[in-house]
């Protein structure tokens, strides 16, 4: 999907649906997010320099969980740095077929570390208790399971999900592309550029 915008900068949001809300599945996506982010920002924006936004995390949106990228520039359009995201992705297999087991368990204690850290004020502590109220129903061991599920993991099963999720182009993802005001690059003739179009391909798939 893709839409001129009243800014100066252009704007790629590459979303990856990675399934329901799952412990071993949110713990598989968080080690993936940990192991690829640096190579993604050394890649986008210090080699490639295609913007100063440049960002790669997981995402939880009430039950489902995703990959998401993001890159802000005012230099590249987003058809560009769609192309070359989606390169990118194609080289992710090569890091995790290179990936040590002690490269593994540094990112999975990393992660287990940043679990573990209490709040450091009342009020982190009590937006940690709201959020185990709130988002995760009431379990307030949800942050004890999650750090057992990361502790659970084999390596071999975080980068079998990796190429799934990277190198399957039959995963679910949505790009949006937002160009810059008075933008000149070429619209592809596949793309989306009304919310009508949207939402009658999403009736033509169901």
């Amino acid at each position: 999907f893709s839409k001129e915008v009243e800014d100066n900068n252009n704007s790629l949001s590459y979303a990856i649906q990675v399934g329901e809300k799952d412990l071993a599945l949110m713990a598989k996506t968080a080690l993936i997010a940990s192991i690829v982010e640096s190579d993604f920002y050394t890649q986008m924006r210090t080699n490639q320099q295609l913007g100063y936004i440049v960002w790669s995390f997981q995402q939880r949106t009430e039950k489902r969980i995703f990959f998401r990228f993001l890159i802000q520039s005012s230099t590249h359009g987003p058809f560009e740095m769609s192309k070359r995201v989606n390169s990118w992705l194609t080289t992710t297999d090569k890091i995790f077929s290179n990936l040590s087991d002690e490269e593994f368990e540094r990112h999975r204690q990393a992660k287990i570390l940043a679990l573990e850290k209490e709040g450091d004020s009342i009020g982190a502590v009590l937006g940690d208790l709201y959020s185990l109220a709130t988002d995760e129903e009431g379990d307030f061991q949800f942050k004890n399971k999650f750090i057992q599920a990361i502790k659970d993991l084999k390596k071999n099963d975080v980068s079998e999900k990796a190429r799934e999720l990277f190198l399957n182009r039959s995963t679910p993802r949505l790009e949006v592309l937002m160009r810059a005001k008075g933008s000149k690059e070429p619209i592809p003739g596949d793309v989306i550029n009304t919310v009508p179009q949207f939402k009658n391909r999403k009736k033509e798939q169901i």
